[in-house]
């Protein structure tokens, strides 16, 4: 999984130098982390977000107490 975060992360690094290179090539260098860390932080959530809705739920006649 880790894989994919760096991925991301270098992808959104890129984007955003791409996007804001026509502002001046400092600007879009010193942005460049926070735009890395924005795509990899929503990667994070889509990943936990899908994971959550795959776990069985737990069978709650295991909780009752048969006499």
């Amino acid at each position: 999984m880790i894989i994919a975060y760096m991925f991301a992360s270098l992808l959104g690094a890129m984007a955003t130098v791409a996007v804001l290179w026509p502002n001046g090539w400092l600007l879009a260098i010193l942005c460049a982390p926070l735009g890395s860390s924005g795509l990899t932080l929503v990667v994070a959530v889509g990943v936990a977000l899908a994971r959550m809705g795959k776990e069985a739920p737990a069978p709650t006649d295991a909780l009752t107490v048969h006499f």
